[in-house]
């Protein structure tokens, strides 16, 4: 994914690539993702922890992935697959036992501009990641691509309960599109919006992301329309284009997912998790 890397490295990753590719088909197919329980590995079986709540999956991986980037907060992520608990082999390497998924994540690179989407494989356990590894956005041969694309991703668990948000049943992220068929505001911005279902005593944060315009988010209480604001952010960081915003839970919440500018239209990440009691909008 770093493409300032040296091109000597990007040739020893594409050899060792081509090389587990055949290895992989001369041994039936290692690739073909999770290692079934057998009586060889269900010792590792018994050392799963207990499922974690959806939240808690996707901040963890978000966060353990930003960590490898060069520019964390402009990553955006998208999760189309379920979570499934197995046992993996990592092929040349060991095995994990945990909750795992791939993912695809877009991030700047060294010169600012975004690379394109990259595989990336998560699995987690106990707590915290204990393994992620990625791909790349340029090459056709890649092992964590192809071995994400070859497995079938069935959710085999039941997810901690937790509060829910009345639009999300299957991942934290949310993409969209803000474009000329959504309704506007008053000064002309395209707009969409989500009616919240949050629980009273608990706080949040809501981030939209977007390379395409730039993101502005409104909270407000008794409508999308209602003049009631609870609060709003056009920037945060230091000067980005992305918004941020922390609220307590409360009956009758709308969040607004707005451009500053009018006319402004292009797709956008949403993503809404438990926010720490400490933080609060700057």
């Amino acid at each position: 994914m770093n493409t300032s890397l040296p091109s000597n490295f990007q040739i020893v990753h594409f050899c060792k690539s081509l090389l587990t590719l055949l290895v992989s088909a001369l041994f039936l197919g290692l690739a073909a993702c999770a290692t079934p329980a057998t009586p060889e590995n269900s010792a590792r079986i018994d050392e799963f922890s207990d499922p974690p709540t959806r939240a808690e999956y996707f901040r963890a991986a978000e966060e353990a992935i930003r960590m490898q980037l060069i520019d964390p907060r402009a990553a955006i992520f998208y999760w189309p697959n379920s979570v499934m608990r197995t046992t993996w082999q990592v092929p040349f390497g060991p095995r994990y036992s945990g909750y795992v998924t791939c993912g695809l994540v877009n991030s700047r690179n060294r010169f600012g501009g975004y690379v394109g989407n990259t595989p990336t494989l998560v699995i987690y356990n106990h707590g915290r990641v204990i393994h992620s590894e990625f791909g790349t956005s340029t090459s056709d041969i890649d092992f964590t691509n192809s071995l994400c694309d070859s497995t079938d991703f069935v959710q085999n668990f039941e997810w901690r309960e937790e509060g829910t948000f009345v639009q999300w049943s299957d991942y934290l992220s949310q993409n969209g599109t803000l474009d000329e068929n959504d309704d506007t505001l008053s000064d002309g911005s395209y707009f969409d919006c989500l009616e919240l279902a949050t629980e009273t005593g608990r706080r949040y944060r809501a981030r939209l992301i977007s390379r395409e315009f730039d993101s502005y988010l409104i909270l407000r209480s008794g409508g999308c329309r209602s003049e009631n604001t609870v609060t709003a952010n056009d920037d945060f960081g230091g000067g980005a284009l992305d918004a941020e915003i922390y609220f307590d839970g409360a009956p009758n919440l709308h969040l607004v997912i707005n451009s500053y500018a009018a006319g402004e239209t292009g797709s956008y990440q949403l993503t809404i998790d438990q926010g720490d009691e400490t933080q609060r909008q700057k």
